[in-house]
């Protein structure tokens, strides 16, 4: 028996032993494990901060890129604007301002802002018969009330206002619309909402537009000039954004940059 309890001391020293070296050898592992855990997780957050880090840059860029273009599309417009107001002066020698506060009157009584350049062709050709005697014409002048004298040196907007407000007093309205249109046209017609009121019209018109009138006639032949380089403008400005979305695109699909290859 007491060898018994000898051997099983002996051999329960050694399982003792054992297990506290694999304790040991646990402990070792777990701090390696825990080392190395956190080393991965620092890479994760290593790489997600880069991502983020990208994604902010990126956006950052984007929404420059946007903003730019936004701006750019304002520029355009108002290039464009006065480019059309000074093509339409040219053809009709009001001045770019005064057209754009009759377009505005125009579309706001329905009648269309597309209709401002033929009305006042048609107004011009209507003062040229009737200088020249045309019987048609001066007869409308006559029922009117208005003459020759009023008319000249009048710029188009003037003399559509002493035409509205001769107009506006025939109560008949066919003889209304049969005046508007000797004078403007077939299209005559439909300007009977904006002749009716003409003065409230461009009253509430220049109100709505502010300062822009004043500007186009200030600016209208200078934006119309550079409505042409803006088109080169674009063009390089493109350029540059595909450039930068080339360098973007390989980390965008989880490639290396051609940059960064070598």
């Amino acid at each position: 028996m007491a060898d018994v309890s000898v051997t099983f001391g002996a051999k329960d020293i050694n399982l003792a032993k054992t297990i506290d070296g694999l304790q040991r050898d646990l402990g070792r592992l777990g701090a390696q494990s825990k080392t190395v855990g956190a080393q991965i997780n620092s890479s994760f957050s290593a790489i997600s901060k880069a991502g983020v880090k990208f994604a902010a840059g990126f956006a950052t860029v984007m929404g420059a890129i946007r903003a730019a273009q936004s701006a750019l599309q304002q520029f355009d417009a108002a290039l464009a604007m006065g480019g059309r107001l000074d093509d339409l002066s040219q053809r009709t020698g009001e001045a770019a301002g005064n057209l754009l506060l009759l377009e505005r009157a125009f579309n706001n009584a329905g009648a269309g802002a597309d209709k401002v350049g033929p009305a006042i062709n048609k107004l011009q050709q209507f003062m040229v018969n009737a200088n020249n005697g045309a019987e048609a014409q001066t007869g409308i002048l006559d029922r009117l009330g208005v003459s020759m004298e009023a008319l000249i040196g009048k710029t188009p907007i003037e003399q559509m206002q002493i035409f509205a407000s001769r107009i506006a007093t025939i109560e008949d309205p066919a003889e209304r619309a049969a005046a508007a249109m000797a004078i403007f046209g077939k299209s005559g017609g439909e300007l009977l909402p904006v002749l009716r009121n003409f003065d409230s019209e461009i009253t509430k018109a220049r109100g709505q537009l502010g300062s822009l009138p004043q500007i186009m006639n200030d600016s209208a032949q200078s934006f119309a000039a550079v409505e042409e380089q803006m088109v080169i403008i674009n063009g390089k400005f493109t350029e540059f954004t595909a450039g930068i979305l080339q360098k973007a695109l390989p980390a965008l699909q989880g490639r290396p940059s051609p940059c960064s290859a070598g």
